[in-house]
This record gives structure tokens, sequence and C-alpha cells, in this order.
């Protein structure tokens, strides 16, 4: 697919070309309770699967102790998030 505005040649690069931050994150321990009695969003591979190209909601929510005690971080607003299953 290509946007109507753009009428230059294509041009080749990698992710870390275009990338300000390429980062993994990580799941806060499920069997600790209060990681997930929060109202941050926590995006999984799951709800990917489940809701397709666009998400507007996810299926758990974590607190500020389990962003905290794992590599989960905040994706800043306007910004994408995508998985290379």
């Amino acid at each position: 697919m290509r946007f109507r505005e753009f009428k230059d040649g294509w041009t080749l690069k990698s992710l870390g070309e275009i990338c300000e931050k390429t980062k993994s994150g990580g799941t806060p321990k499920s069997t600790i309770k209060e990681y997930y009695e929060g109202n941050i969003p926590f995006l999984s591979i799951s709800d990917m699967t489940i809701q397709g190209k666009y998400l507007f909601s996810t299926e758990r929510n974590i607190s500020e102790l389990g962003l905290k005690s794992s590599a989960s971080w905040i994706v800043p607003i306007n910004c994408i998030s995508f998985d290379f299953i």
C-alpha cells in the first residue's frame, strides 16, 4: 500500500534507521496478585492475535508495582507497537 501523497521512489532502510527506540518487554510475574490490580493497560501477544491490526483495549491491566517489577514499559502516545511473529 502506498499513500497518494508519496511520489518519490522507495528507499530500503533497516528498522534501526527509522526507529527512535526499539525494545521488547516482559510480563510481570502472574503469581503475584498485586502486579495485576492496576489501571495500566498491558498489551500481550494474545491481544494482538485476537484483535488483529488495530488494538483498542487489552485483556489485562497491571499496577505501578507490576510495571516496576518487570521488563514491561509504557509505549508513548502516537507510537507503534508490533510483533515479529
